[in-house]
C-alpha cells in the first residue's frame, strides 16, 4: 500500500500555472499555518461577520516572540479553562476558518479555472504505477477541497461522508476536519425556529462553552455553516480541527481513523507533501503503526525544508527509510520526481 500524507504546503502550491511567488494573486492562494488570520482582503471580510474572535486577532497577525500561530491558538486554548470567553473565541475562529477557505477555494478555482492541479496530476502518476501497491491511503491535514475535487476526477465522487474510505483502490482520510463538514448539534438552539443560518451561527459562537455536539458527521454544499434544513431542521457546527501544535484529538469520524490505522499498517511506501511533521498525536500514531524499512520521501519547498522534516520526524518514526526531494510540489509534478519513487 501506498500511504501519502500532505499538509498546508501541498495546498499552497497546488498548481503548476501559479507557483508561489511567482503570480500576482497571492491573495487568493491557499494560505500557510501562519497566514491564516494575515489582513488579506477576503480574510478580513470573514472575519467581519465573526467579531466574537476580532480581540485575539492582533495575537494572531503578529505572533510575539517567534511564536507560531498554532503555538499562540495552543496557548488561548490552554487559558480557556480558567478564562472562559476564550471558548467562544475559539468557536468564532472555526467558523471563520470554515469561511473563510470555503470563499478562497473558490476564488483559486475561479482563478485556475480548475484545469491545471498538482494533486491531479500527482493522482495520475500514481495510478500509472498503482498495480504496484494496489491500494493507495491519501491522509491531509488541509482543510480546503482540492485534493477532494481531484479525488473526484478519478471516479470517486464524494457525496456523504463514507464515499471519502469505500472504495478498495483509494481512501481520503481527512485527519482534522474539513471545510465543508459539520457535526450536529444537540443542544436546543433558540435561533433555529426562525431558520436564519448567521443567527444560529452567532448562537452557536456564544453558548460554544456549553454546547453538547455529537458525533454525525456531515457534507455542507452551502456556507456559513449552521443549519442543516434536510431531512429535518438542526443546527450545526463547523467540524475542523483549531490549528494548534500538540493536538490530543482528531477531528474525524472513528470509521475513517480506523481504516486510516490499517492502512498505516500496511504501507510499503510513504510519500509526504507539505507536511511539517509536528502534529504529535499524528507522528505517534505514525510510530506506532508504520512497518520499519518502510521507503519515505519527503516534498517540502526545498530540499533543506525537507531535511528538517526528516530530522524531526527520524526522532520518533523510527525504522523509516527517509529521503527527500530537491524541490517543492510544481517542480515535483513537472520533473515527475515521483516516478523513480513510485515505480
Amino acid at each position: 500500500m501506498l500511504t501519502v500524507i500532505f499538509g498546508a504546503g501541498a495546498s499552497y502550491d497546488s498548481d503548476p500555472s501559479y507557483p508561489p511567488g511567482l503570480s500576482s494573486n497571492e491573495s487568493v492562494r491557499l494560505p500557510l499555518a501562519n497566514e491564516l488570520f494575515l489582513d488579506r482582503p477576503i480574510f478580513s471580510e470573514a472575519l467581519r461577520h465573526f467579531p466574537q474572535c476580532h480581540e485575539i486577532i492582533p495575537y494572531l497577525r503578529t505572533p510575539r516572540n517567534n511564536m507560531s500561530v498554532e503555538q499562540v491558538l495552543e496557548q488561548l486554548q490552554g487559558e480557556a479553562q480558567h478564562h472562559p470567553v476564550r471558548q467562544k473565541q475559539l468557536a468564532a475562529v472555526r467558523f471563520y476558518l470554515h469561511l473563510m477557505l470555503w470563499d478562497c477555494v473558490r476564488h483559486w478555482k475561479d482563478l485556475t479555472r480548475n484545469i491545471t492541479s498538482n494533486y491531479r496530476s500527482l493522482l495520475d502518476q500514481i495510478e500509472r504505477w498503482r498495480s504496484v501497491y494496489q491500494r493507495v491511503c491519501l491522509v491531509t491535514f488541509n482543510y480546503d477541497t482540492l485534493l477532494d475535487t481531484a479525488f473526484s476526477q478519478f471516479g470517486k465522487q464524494i457525496t456523504t461522508m463514507s464515499d471519502y474510505v469505500s472504495g478498495e483502490k483509494y481512501k481520503l482520510i481527512k485527519v482534522h476536519g474539513s471545510m465543508n463538514w459539520a457535526r450536529e448539534v444537540i443542544t436546543p438552539i433558540d435561533a433555529l425556529a426562525a431558520g436564519n443560518v448567521w443567527d444560529v451561527a452567532n448562537e452557536l459562537i456564544d453558548r460554544a462553552a456549553s454546547l453538547e455536539i455529537s458525533g454525525n458527521y456531515h457534507i455542507v454544499t452551502s456556507h456559513p455553516i449552521g443549519l442543516l434544513t434536510e431531512p429535518k431542521r438542526m443546527p450545526l457546527f463547523p467540524a475542523l480541527a483549531i490549528p494548534v501544535q500538540k493536538k490530543y484529538a482528531f477531528e474525524c469520524p472513528q470509521d475513517h481513523l480506523e481504516q486510516l490505522r490499517q492502512c498505516l499498517l500496511q504501507t510499503t511506501k510513504l510519500l509526504v507533501i507539505g507536511w511539517r511533521g509536528v502534529e504529535s498525536h499524528f507522528v505517534d500514531l505514525l510510530r506506532r503503526t508504520i512497518p520499519s524499512g518502510t521507503p519515505g520521501l519527503v516534498v517540502a519547498g526545498r530540499k533543506a525544508n525537507a531535511q528538517e522534516v526528516v530530522d524531526r520526524l527520524c526522532r520518533d518514526v523510527m525504522g523509516v527509510d527517509w529521503t527527500t526531494a530537491d524541490s517543492g510540489f510544481t517542480e515535483f509534478i513537472i520533473n515527475r520526481t515521483g516516478d523513480g519513487f513510485l515505480r
